[in-house]
């Protein structure tokens, strides 16, 4: 109080005669003489320091709290997860797409979708996921379509069904993986291997029951016989009068039904030669085998059938004998005795005719 008119002196932040008051909003100091910076917020009385509302700082409380922070003076660090926002004054999280929990934490719950999850997925299940944010479906190798509700189409697998099969005679190719499986008959992984020889049918497991020398049909086990056999196991030799493969071939020969079951080659009976048995055994002295049936000629004589003479200039058994005649005379292709010719005589036409003889053909 002044003490010559006794008139109250107020501390800063008071007013009045008898300071009994509090500065008015928007005035600070001594006798509230110093006007507040702090816009529409109230200022310390006695300091004239901005008293800023929750989600604002600054000298003049015009600073919003800084990302990640809320609440009185910015004081409080946000909780918010997976890019939601924070409210400046509150701290709520705003969730984006896809996300729910108090603090954004958690992904939607299998088939939900969008804002808070409140959106049902229309994605086939069991064989896709739904994007959480958008609803996109997202399809499961082996699979396509909007909904994922498309298996592969054949020849195709995988991711979006993308990939090329590469399997091959007719193997069933798996529309997740791409793994063929082979038919019967073919292995390997791409079903382009033929059963082993001897195996047969699906996965080659079954043995094959095939004889005398058959192959046997990878796929259905069926036997394809050697020519002389037929049969479903190719056990039955031709019969007599036929011949070559499964035996559908007739022998075509003469004066006998046999022949080779595998090649047809006839089998002579006694007294008969040649490509078809057609030929009788020559007289002339020929002898016939009683089994073969070959002739075994008598000398001077040569030919399947013995029914051709020596060739000239030999003779006797087998026509093994070479002629010694001196060119003067031919042989008998029987005994080899010489015929001389004009002029010359001798067991060998050796010798010429002497003056007054005369030698002449016999």
């Amino acid at each position: 109080m002044d003490p010559v008119n006794g008139n109250c002196t107020c501390d800063a932040g008071y007013h009045g005669d008898r300071c009994e008051m509090e500065c008015t909003s928007g005035f600070y100091g001594q006798d509230c003489g110093s006007q507040c910076n702090c816009g529409e917020n109230r200022c310390d009385p006695v300091t004239g320091v901005c008293l800023c509302p929750a989600a604002w700082t600054g000298i003049s409380c015009n600073i919003r709290c800084s990302e990640g922070f809320y609440g009185e003076g910015c004081s409080q660090e946000c909780r918010c997860q997976n890019g939601a926002s924070c409210h400046h004054l509150s701290g709520h999280c705003s969730c984006l797409e896809g996300f729910t929990g108090s603090f954004c934490q958690n992904s939607c719950p299998i088939g939900r979708y969008g804002i808070h999850c409140l959106q049902e997925c229309l994605c086939v299940a069991n064989v896709s996921t739904c994007n959480p944010a958008t609803g996109d479906c997202i399809c499961f190798d082996g699979y396509t379509g909007i909904y994922c509700e498309e298996m592969c189409s054949d020849g195709y697998y995988g991711d979006n069904c993308s990939s090329r099969c590469d399997c091959l005679n007719v193997g069933l190719c798996d529309h997740v993986t791409g793994a063929c499986t082979c038919t019967e008959g073919w292995l390997g992984v791409d079903c382009g291997q033929k059963c082993d020889p001897g195996f047969f049918g699906l996965d080659c497991q079954s043995v094959c029951k095939c004889y005398n020398g058959a192959t046997c049909n990878h796929v259905n086990g069926e036997c394809y016989c050697t020519a002389g056999y037929s049969g479903l196991e190719c056990l039955d030799a031709c019969t007599p009068g036929s011949f070559g493969e499964n035996c559908s071939m007739n022998c075509d020969c003469e004066n006998t039904l046999s022949c080779d079951a595998a090649s047809g080659v006839c089998n002579c009976p006694p007294g008969f030669v040649g490509g078809r048995c057609e030929t009788p055994c020559s007289e002339n002295g020929a002898a016939c085998d009683h089994v073969t049936g070959n002739c075994t000629c008598a000398p001077g004589w040569q030919g399947l059938t013995c029914d051709r003479p020596c060739t000239t200039g030999f003779y006797g058994n087998n026509c093994s004998s070479e002629c010694v005649c001196y060119d003067h005379g031919h042989c008998d292709h029987v005994t080899g005795e010489c015929t001389c010719f004009a002029g010359y005589q001798g067991d060998q036409c050796q010798n010429e005719c002497s003056k007054g003889e005369h030698a002449q053909w016999e």
